[in-house]
């Protein structure tokens, strides 16, 4: 069994209106269907007894020779046991009349050749309405679709070239969409309107496909504001004349795209708020959006936009309303291809940064004019022709500062503004606690550069050492430890350890009784705590997982025997230290031998 509705579809014109003569209904006792004929050739299907119907399959469109061209107001209204409706090779401007199906709540599938019209309330309550098969529809009645719950299309609308110019109020009110959750809005190069609440508490609809040239709506709010949560996708045609206020506000979930990665060549206008809110919209959907006869972007356009970065404005711009691009709070660079740069209010980038540190490119022929006008003087306006700019990209290339120079005199140059053909150098100067792991060598610059300079965070690797001593039987033994601060807060560690640019690093020789703290090996120093602030400057070193990393000297803490204990408490009992006075110095006398105060041997 085939699936239903492809609805809203495509392909065909409303056949003219035809004469209705009044008849004697007819019954056919092939199909079980209640008939009139209107003319010599054409009849349609009306209300009858039904109430034992469960299939209508036609595959010509034809009931005793006359072509089927309309099922009349209530035709099947409340057939409880209407399962299939298959009604194919009907001729173009169908039409489905007011409640035809209503109430038709076993209804799985309708299949209707050339369906132009479907009337009100038509299928209202029709639960379980599932299949593929409503082609080149112009108009959907109000409420033609309310509480189908159980809407399991692929597409609202279909066929190759969509014709839909109408949905009315409440259309498709309580409907959950199913399946593939596309929806196509519009018909190409007509107008679309779609009445008050189309779409109220609608679910499943991930997917529209706009096609309308210029579209209307009722209230005051965008019809797609009831489903503006589910939306995931909106695909946007070259069909479009005009976007409307508000239509697209506020669909902060969706993507957007532009059918075969086209450019909007025939949008004219975009209006009040049309993408407000809408926060995934993106660089490479904008400019696509911006096609080349633009001339009118609304108020509040762009408002709240925060992931367009850069903007490219068409020759064609105009008018650009109050707050169009509000609240862009990445943009970086916006391209000006306007000849005379429109008048626009100080509010048309409000919140979006210091205008300043914003690139306003612009031709050479326009640069003076744009450098003078109200409002666009204010961003940091550059020439764009004839000169190339250089952008910076690498890990943590925004902690160093970058100069570029001509290479053959030393001008500190504008990354933004190099002459075509110019040879340049690169100083790079990193912040405190940053290393350049490589600067790029000269080169000529004959187009856009985008170079990649990495700047690794500084790190000092370092260990502290307690000696040991041996004793009477020759094997080291531990007599004192080292305790540690970091930055003010005890820690733990052992062997090598790599600290931080900035570290303050406090470090305590602590001796084991029997034994005193003497000095530090490799300058004397006799301080038992010491204080090491790793901030200096070095250059020797090497690059680990973007740090580079020093190694600092390692720092030995030395310990004697305590001249005033009568014996030293540890492991080996046979270790005496006794002080004396040989010549008129202090001296420690051990296992008969002699030292003096800093662990020297004296004779």
């Amino acid at each position: 069994m085939r699936k239903i509705f492809t609805l809203f579809a495509a392909i065909g014109m409303l056949c003219a209106t035809m004469p209705v003569q009044a008849q004697s209904v007819q019954h056919d006792s092939h199909t079980g269907l209640y008939y009139v004929a209107i003319n010599s050739n054409d009849a349609k299907i009306v209300a009858g007894d039904y109430s034992n119907l469960y299939e209508v399959e036609i595959s010509d469109g034809k009931i005793n020779g006359l072509n089927i061209v309309e099922i009349a107001d209530g035709a099947f209204k409340n057939c409880q046991y209407l399962a299939v409706f298959d009604l194919e090779g009907t001729a173009e401007g169908f039409v489905v009349g007011e409640e035809a199906f209503a109430g038709c709540s076993s209804l799985e599938m309708s299949i209707i050749s050339n369906c132009s019209v479907i009337k009100k309330k038509a299928f209202m309550g029709c639960t379980m309405i599932d299949g593929d098969g409503l082609y080149n529809v112009t108009t959907v009645g109000d409420s033609a679709f309310v509480g189908c719950t159980n809407f399991a299309v692929h597409w609202f609308t279909a066929g190759s070239e969509q014709t839909l110019t109408s949905i009315g109020a409440y259309a498709f009110a309580g409907t959950k969409f199913g399946l593939g959750n596309n929806a196509f809005l519009g018909s190409k190069n007509k107008s679309l309107h779609i009445g008050e609440h189309a779409f109220k508490d609608c679910s499943g609809a991930h997917e529209i496909f706009c096609k309308f040239a210029t579209l209307t709506y009722d209230g005051d709010k965008s019809p797609l504001d009831d489903i503006k949560d589910s939306i995931q996708h909106i695909s946007l045609s070259d069909n479009h004349q005009s976007i409307p206020a508000k239509f697209f506000a506020g669909l902060s979930n969706a993507e957007f795209t532009v059918a075969n990665d086209a450019y909007l060549s025939n949008l004219t206008t975009i209006g009040d708020s049309a993408f407000a809110g809408c926060t995934t919209l993106n660089n490479a959907a904008l400019n696509h959006i911006f096609g080349s006869k633009l001339a009118t972007i609304g108020a509040d356009a762009f408002s709240g936009c925060n992931a367009i970065t850069t903007l490219t404005l068409p020759a064609s711009v105009t008018t650009i309303g109050d707050r169009a691009f509000a609240g862009l709070s990445n943009l970086s660079q916006i391209t000006a291809n306007m000849a005379t740069p429109p008048a626009i209010n100080a509010n048309v980038f409000n919140n979006c940064g210091n205008l300043g540190n914003i690139k306003l490119k612009v031709s050479n022929d326009n640069y003076d004019a744009y450098k003078a006008a109200n409002v666009w003087k204010n961003f940091k306006v550059v020439r764009q022709s004839g000169l190339w700019e250089i952008a910076f990209s690498g890990h943590d290339v925004d902690h160093a500062t970058i100069q570029v120079l001509n290479a053959a005199t030393d001008e500190v140059l504008d990354e933004e503004q190099i002459p075509d053909g110019t040879t340049v150098k690169f100083v790079v100067t990193p912040d405190a606690g940053y290393h350049v792991r490589e600067t790029p060598s000269a080169m000529q610059i004959t187009e856009d550069k985008y170079i990649n300079i990495d700047i690794y965070s500084l790190a000092y690797r370092q260990r502290f050492i307690a000696e040991k001593i041996k004793d009477s039987n020759n094997n080291y033994i531990e007599v004192g430890t080292i305790q540690y601060k970091k930055n003010g807060v005890d820690f733990e560690t052992e062997g090598y350890t790599v600290y931080e640019y900035g570290t303050i690093l406090q470090v305590t020789a602590v001796p084991k009784p029997g034994y005193i703290f003497s000095h530090w090996k490799e300058d004397n120093s006799t301080n038992q705590t010491r204080s090491f602030s790793f901030a200096y400057d070095f250059t020797n070193g090497y690059y680990y997982d973007y740090t580079f990393r020093y190694y600092a000297p390692d720092r030995t803490a030395i310990f004697i025997p305590d001249p005033t204990a009568t014996s030293i408490d540890n492991a080996t009992t046979s270790i005496k230290a006794v002080k004396r006075i040989v010549n008129g110095q202090m001296v420690i006398e051990k296992n008969g031998k002699l030292y003096n105060a800093l662990g020297a041997e004296v004779r």
